[in-house]
């Protein structure tokens, strides 16, 4: 019994500290911006995340995050300061500082670029900014963009797995016994 419940705890613990994914959009029709994409955070307390990993699209290119964070950190362009830190209470939201993502794309007008997202205060941010950065210059800067973001929720089918599994660990050992 005492192995069961060891297991059961660990297994609990292990639930906690899974990461936590969020997907996001960010919209300008009349900027040109279009965004969607992932990010994979870690909690960092108070409703606050540290976005380790991150992809999507951005008009169709492929961007993936920049590591860096929770410090403010200068972009490897030297064109932001960012912190990919995010915020989860109630509605999420970014900071002043946001989430910093390079444009994947082997080829086009942004191949390479930094794409920085960050909201204006006061907090939650009641709009955006998006700005595009590539040779020492912005080729986007937009002042209102419409950012959302959702936290994706555990699939159904993989906690009644995880409950299975208890109940058989639980008819073994008392099969044994």
């Amino acid at each position: 019994m005492r192995i069961l419940l060891l297991l059961m705890s660990a297994a609990v613990a292990t639930l906690h500290a899974a990461p936590i994914v969020f997907d996001f959009a960010v919209t300008n029709v009349g900027a040109n911006i279009s965004i969607t994409g992932t990010v994979t955070t870690t909690d960092l307390g108070s409703g606050k995340y540290l976005a380790t990993a991150g992809s999507g699209f951005f008009n169709g290119d492929p961007i993936s995050l920049i590591p860096g964070g929770p410090a403010n950190m200068y972009s490897p362009l030297g064109l932001f300061i960012y912190d990919n830190v995010l915020y989860a209470a109630g509605n999420p939201y970014l900071d002043e500082e946001g989430l910093l993502f390079q444009d994947d794309a082997a080829t086009g007008p942004y191949s390479g670029a930094e794409l920085n997202i960050w909201g204006n205060g006061p907090y939650p941010p009641t709009y955006y900014s998006t700005y595009v950065g590539l040779n020492g210059g912005y080729p986007i800067a937009d002042n209102g963009s419409i950012f959302t973001m959702s936290q994706e929720v555990p699939e159904p089918g993989t906690l009644a797995l995880f409950g299975i599994g208890l109940v058989a660990l639980v008819a073994l050992r008392r099969r044994s016994a």
